[in-house]
C-alpha cells in the first residue's frame, strides 16, 4: 500500500526554496517554538492532579508488609521492603524533561 502511494506521488515537481529564509531565521523560529513548548509543558505538569496516581502507591506502602505477613502466616516475610516513592513534578521532569535549548550569541 505504501509502495503504491509512493509510486503515485509526482516526482517532477521541484520545491522552490524561500530565499528570504536563512539558517539563522530558521534556528530562531525553532528556538521560539521549543521555548513555547517548554512553557506549555511546565504549565501542563504543574496543573496535573497526581493524587489518583499517588493514592494507590500510599496504600501499597501502608499495607504491603501486613499483607505479606498474613499471606505467609509469619512476621518478617517482607524484610527489606522499600516503600514506593510518591510521584511529583520533580519525578516527572526527571523522566520527561523540558527541551534543553542553546543560547544564541
Amino acid at each position: 500500500m505504501l509502495e503504491a502511494l509512493y509510486a503515485s506521488m509526482p516526482m517532477n515537481k521541484s520545491v522552490q526554496a524561500n530565499w528570504l529564509v536563512n539558517d539563522k531565521a530558521v534556528l530562531c523560529q525553532f528556538l521560539e517554538s521549543a521555548e513555547r513548548f517548554n512553557r506549555h509543558w511546565r504549565a501542563y505538569i504543574g496543573g496535573l492532579d497526581l493524587e489518583p496516581v499517588n493514592q494507590p502507591r500510599r496504600d501499597f506502602n501502608q499495607f504491603c508488609v501486613l499483607e505479606k505477613d498474613c499471606a505467609f502466616g509469619r512476621e518478617g516475610v517482607a524484610e527489606g521492603f522499600e516503600p514506593l516513592g510518591m510521584i511529583d513534578s520533580a519525578y516527572l521532569y526527571g523522566r520527561f524533561p523540558v527541551l534543553a535549548l542553546p543560547a544564541l550569541a
